[in-house]
């Protein structure tokens, strides 16, 4: 697989990478169904893996209970505006999300924060971000970028377009949730990673250009000093990758892909 990555407009801005040390998967909830829950802050705790908060609310049959909500992680909350000092406790809220797949009415996914004024902050990868988008160009590559939402919709949609084998037609129609590489707190593979809306820091050598990405601790490393693939090498999550420099543009080719599900070759 070939790519090519150049400098591009700042369209998230600059993020700050909180280096995430372990995940927690979205599959528990149930994303095609939204519930709303108003109440009062209890608790907010902007922490990595994940921005845990909670409301003190009523329940339909007139029980007041706490309900706890799992938001996003910091890397990714941070450049979509929301901030440690966002929120305050005491503060009345409406959290819009999904609920627990399991019927726990204490634990849900938080999507996006109502306030009494009518603002909304982002609780969500998926969420808008609240930053208004600046103009300004990058001379380099190097540098911590955050890719904006738009961008990974439209490259997962663009998924289904591909040129696949009988086989991997199969693969691609029986796909669901359940397979997803967060399920298994596996991080997802180029060129997803490149795209996925999270801090990542990229760092120039003069024979390596790195990629830490802010998920799951990912890092992708392409060579450029003039070596080629190994012939029998391990197949990792990232593949072995070796590049190029085309001016301002790096050029790389990516094999030794380890199988998944979700990733570019099927098991």
């Amino acid at each position: 697989m070939k790519h090519r990555i150049g400098p591009f407009v700042l369209a998230g801005g600059l993020a700050v990478s909180a280096g995430a040390s372990a995940h927690h998967s979205a599959v528990m909830f149930d994303t095609a169904r939204e519930i709303a829950v108003a109440g009062t802050v209890t608790r907010y705790e902007w922490r990595n893996p994940h921005v845990y908060m909670a409301v003190q609310t009523v329940a339909a049959d007139g029980e007041t209970f706490e309900q706890q909500i799992e938001a996003g992680a910091p890397s990714v909350l941070s450049p979509l505006g929301l901030t440690p000092d966002s929120v305050t406790l005491g503060e009345r809220v409406t959290v819009h999300g999904n609920p627990n797949r399991r019927g726990d009415r204490r634990i849900m996914l938080g999507r996006i924060l109502a306030r009494a004024d009518g603002s909304q902050l982002p609780l969500n990868i998926a969420a808008p971000s609240i930053r208004t988008p600046g103009d300004a160009r990058a001379e380099s590559l190097a540098g911590t970028w955050f890719s904006p939402v738009s961008e990974l919709r439209g490259f997962v949609r663009a998924r289904g377009t591909w040129p696949v084998t009988e086989r991997g037609r199969l693969a691609r129609d029986g796909w669901d949730i359940t397979q997803a590489a967060y399920a298994d707190c596996v991080p997802v593979t180029a060129p997803t990673l490149m795209v996925y809306s999270v801090a990542t820091t990229v760092t120039i050598h003069p024979d390596t250009v790195i990629f830490d990405v802010d998920w799951m601790t990912s890092r992708r490393v392409v060579y450029t000093d003039g070596r080629g693939h190994p012939q029998d090498g391990e197949p990792t999550l990232q593949g072995h990758s070796i590049g190029h420099w085309e001016g301002d543009t790096l050029v790389v080719d990516t094999v030794h892909y380890a199988a998944h599900s979700e990733g570019l070759t099927l098991g």
